[in-house]
C-alpha cells in the first residue's frame, strides 16, 4: 500500500509540473484545480470503500490500530485545538514581522473559505491524511513523515520557503489525525488555515524576511504538535474499548 501512495503521489506530481511548465497553456487557477481533482481521485483509488469511515465510525480497529480510530469527543477537542494552527501565523507575523493584516471584506472572506474547503481541504486532506492513514496503518511514525514529506514536495513549486511553511503545518495536520480528529474538521482547520497564510500573512511579509517566519512558525508548529500528542493521545484503556 506505501507503493501505491507513491505512484500515485508520483502521477500527481507529474501532472502538476508538466501543466505548470505551460504545456496546455492553462492559467495558474486552471492548474490548480486540475491537480486537485487529481489529488482527489488518487485518495478515492486508494481508500475505496473505507471512504465511509470519514463519516462513520469504525466498528472495529482500522486497518489493525484502534488508535487511528476518530471518536466525536476527540474530534470536538481536536477542532478546538485546530484553531490555534489558523491564529499562530498571524500571532508569529505580528511578533516577529510587525506585520498590519488589512482588512478582508467578509462576503470576499466567505467565498475564498469556501472554495478553500471544497477545491483545495478537501482533495489534499483526504489524500495526504487520510490516505497516507491507510497506506501506512499503525506505522504512524512513518505515516507522519510521509505525509509531512509529501505534503512539502506538493508544495515545493510556491517557493522553498513556502513549502516549509506547509510542512509544518502538515505536521500538524497529520498530529490532529492520529490523534483521533476526524478527517472533516481537519478539513475545515485546514481550509482556514491556507486562507490566513495567504490573504493575511505572506503578503504582509518582505522577500527578506520569508525564511525567518518559516523557521519560527516551523518550530511553533512542532512545539503546538507535541501539546497535542499531550493531550490527544489515545490511552491504552481507549484502546482497549475501540
Amino acid at each position: 500500500m506505501p507503493v501505491a501512495f507513491a505512484i500515485c503521489f508520483f502521477l500527481v506530481v507529474a501532472l502538476s509540473e508538466t501543466l505548470r511548465h505551460g504545456v496546455f497553456g492553462m492559467s495558474p487557477s486552471e492548474i490548480s484545480v486540475i491537480s486537485h481533482a487529481c489529488l482527489a481521485l488518487a485518495a478515492l483509488i486508494i481508500l475505496r470503500s473505507d471512504l465511509v469511515l470519514i463519516c462513520r465510525r469504525p466498528a472495529h480497529a482500522l486497518y489493525g490500530y484502534a488508535g487511528l480510530n476518530w471518536t466525536l469527543p476527540r474530534t470536538a477537542l481536536g477542532l478546538i485545538l485546530g484553531t490555534l494552527i489558523v491564529i499562530l501565523p498571524v500571532i508569529v507575523g505580528v511578533t516577529l514581522i510587525q506585520i498590519k493584516p488589512a482588512p478582508v471584506a467578509s462576503v470576499q472572506l466567505a467565498n475564498a473559505y469556501l472554495y478553500e474547503v471544497f477545491m483545495v481541504a478537501l482533495s489534499t486532506e483526504l489524500f495526504f491524511r487520510e490516505a497516507v492513514v491507510k497506506a501506512f496503518s499503525a506505522h504512524v511514525g512513518a505515516l507522519i513523515a510521509a505525509s509531512v514529506l509529501a505534503y512539502f514536495v506538493f508544495h515545493l513549486p510556491n517557493g522553498l520557503a513556502n513549502a516549509v511553511i506547509a510542512g509544518a503545518a502538515g505536521l500538524y495536520f497529520a498530529v490532529l489525525r492520529v490523534t483521533g480528529t476526524n478527517i472533516i474538521a481537519i478539513v475545515i482547520v485546514s481550509a482556514a488555515f491556507s486562507l490566513a497564510v495567504a490573504q493575511v500573512v505572506l503578503p504582509q511579509i518582505p522577500t527578506s524576511e520569508i525564511w525567518t517566519y518559516a523557521i519560527y512558525f516551523t518550530v511553533a508548529s512542532a512545539v503546538l504538535s507535541l501539546i497535542v500528542v499531550s493531550v490527544l493521545r489515545p490511552n491504552q484503556k481507549e484502546l482497549s474499548y475501540a
